[in-house]
Formats: structure tokens, sequence, C-alpha cells
């Protein structure tokens, strides 16, 4: 008996590791998981990136309109995108706000954010080759966020990318994030 019972417990442990999640799970999966996080500290910051696998930025976009996702899923599994949010670092205080000696300060950081920025994000391909970013979106909080939250985009498939390069003008500091390549979850659509 003990042995039908261990034998049963192993075959749930496999099943449910090859479970497929449906498109709720799958982004929040995305958006929460430890797994999926690289994070770094600098001086005045905290940045924590999250990989956004084709699938669920198309789930974010569309909903769970398989003809959309479908449509365009062929096109973005060549790029990878990332979500990127910014934090002091007790993770209370507006970082627009944070450490500012004019009032104009906060006003250059906002246009850094919006115009500047992906001109300092680049990341370093597994074969050492060095790309820009391809896109980004500044999103505003209006302070209802203790963070600043961004997307970003490079036009080369995540399983060729070893790290996110930041040299932030925020506090002039320079951070590279290795990149973890946790196993994905499968998506039942």
């Amino acid at each position: 008996m003990r042995h039908y019972i261990l034998i049963l417990f192993f075959i749930i442990l496999i099943s449910s590791c090859n479970k497929k999640l449906d498109p709720i799970e799958y982004v929040n999966w995305f958006k929460n998981s430890k797994e999926n996080l690289n994070e770094k500290k600098s001086a005045h910051y905290l940045y924590e990136i999250r990989y956004l696998s084709p699938e669920a930025n198309l789930l974010m976009e569309f909903g769970q309109n398989n003809d959309s996702i479908n449509k365009y899923l062929i096109e973005e599994k060549n790029w990878s995108k990332f979500e990127l949010k910014i934090f002091t670092i007790d993770k209370k205080q507006d970082v627009l706000k944070y450490n500012n000696k004019q009032k104009s300060d906060y006003f250059e950081k906002m246009q850094y954010l919006i115009t500047g920025i992906n001109e300092d994000i680049t990341a370093t391909k597994k074969d050492g080759n060095i790309i820009s970013c391809s896109f980004h979106h500044f999103e505003r909080s209006y302070n209802i966020s203790p963070y600043l939250n961004l997307t970003f985009s490079f036009m080369e498939n995540i399983e060729n990318l070893k790290e996110i390069n930041i040299e932030s003008k925020l506090d002039n500091s320079k951070i590279t994030i290795q990149l973890n390549h946790p196993k994905l979850p499968k998506l039942n659509l």
C-alpha cells in the first residue's frame, strides 16, 4: 500500500510541474514570481527588473483574444520586453522628488525618464555584443505608488541576453543586472 501512495505522490508531483496556467495565472506569474525578479541597488535607488514574455505582454495588451494574440505572437518572439521599477532605498519616498536641490530637478528627472533613459539602457548578449534599448515607455503614477514604472524592449530573443546595463542619470550610477533565466510556465489558451 505504501508503495502505491509513493507512486501516486510522484505522479502528482511530476504532473504539477508541467501544469499549464490559465491566462490570468500566467500574467500573475510574470508580475509576481520571485523567480522572474532581478534586482540591484545603487547608492540611492533600488532597481527591480522583470521579464515579460511575448504571451504575457500580449495578454496584458489584448486580454484573452486568441486571434489577436496569435496574430502578433510571431512578431513578438524576437523581442524581449522588461518592466523596470525604480524605488528609493526605503521604498517610501517619491523618486521624482527624492534628493532634489531645486524645483527644476523634479522636471528634469521627469524629462529624462520620458525621453532620455532609453539611451542609458543596454543589454549584453551572451556572445558579448552590446545592443541598445529599442523602445521604452515611462508610466507616471502621480504619487499613487512609491516607485517609477518603465517598460523597455530589445529587438532580441531573451535566450540570447545575459545582462541589462543601466547608466542612470537619476543618481549617476552604473548598474549591471544579471538576468536569471527561470523556467517559464506554460500558457493554456
